[in-house]
């Protein structure tokens, strides 16, 4: 009986420890992989690995101090790989988390913390009107809210240089640029009577509005 019952308490145990096997508590994001013929074999990456093996660095989601953490280290890898090879970073982010929750304790470590974000604020406007040449009167105002341009404005504003079609193709040194459309003519404006008379030329009839009666 007591054998019993301690393979039914085990059953159950070992039940229960099978479901949690099968119930992962986090979920990962689907990362594609990448397959390749190596002389060893096949060998699988994962898509981020392997694009940076081409240098390549993708910044993905709000960046906080995790996803900077993981950039960073990529740049200190690729640098110490090769200093002179030029390093591509694809920027997908909607908006930083820093600051959101850092402010927190007594009122003293309040105006602490918020004095050290404005003076962070402070040289992040410093340093957009460094490379875009803009007056910094002009970035502090953009930077209060949330500004959304699309690239070609974003070209002119000077946060990014060049707008790119595709990049360069094999076998070509420049890449396909983005066109600006042509504005449009302006319309021109109607002409009064009085500018009529004016600009017609001596002996010739202008128009007039005045009827010869029947």
């Amino acid at each position: 009986m007591l054998l019993r019952r301690v393979l039914h308490i085990g059953g159950l145990t070992l039940k229960h420890s099978r479901q949690i096997h099968h119930s992962p508590v986090w979920r990962s994001p689907l990362v594609p992989m990448v397959v390749e013929q190596t002389g060893r074999g096949e060998r699988a990456y994962d898509i981020y690995s392997r694009l940076l093996r081409e240098r390549i660095i993708c910044v993905m989601g709000p960046i906080d101090d995790t996803v900077a953490s993981l950039v960073i280290a990529q740049l200190l890898f690729l640098q110490s790989e090769s200093n002179n090879k030029t390093i591509h970073m694809y920027i997908n982010s909607p908006e930083s988390n820093y600051g959101a929750n850092y402010l927190q304790g007594q009122a003293t470590d309040i105006a602490i913390q918020a004095e050290e974000i404005m003076k962070l604020k402070r040289q992040i406007n410093g340093l957009y009107a460094k490379h875009t040449r803009q007056p910094l009167a002009t970035i502090e105002g953009v930077m209060e809210r949330d500004r959304y341009m699309s690239p070609i404005e974003a070209q002119d504003f000077g946060i990014i240089d060049r707008v790119l079609v595709h990049p360069p193709q094999a076998g070509h040194d420049e890449p396909e640029l983005v066109q600006k459309e042509p504005a449009a003519p302006a319309s021109p404006a109607p002409q009064t009577e009085a500018a009529a008379h004016e600009a017609a030329p001596p002996g010739t009839n202008a128009p007039s509005s005045h009827r010869p009666e029947p």
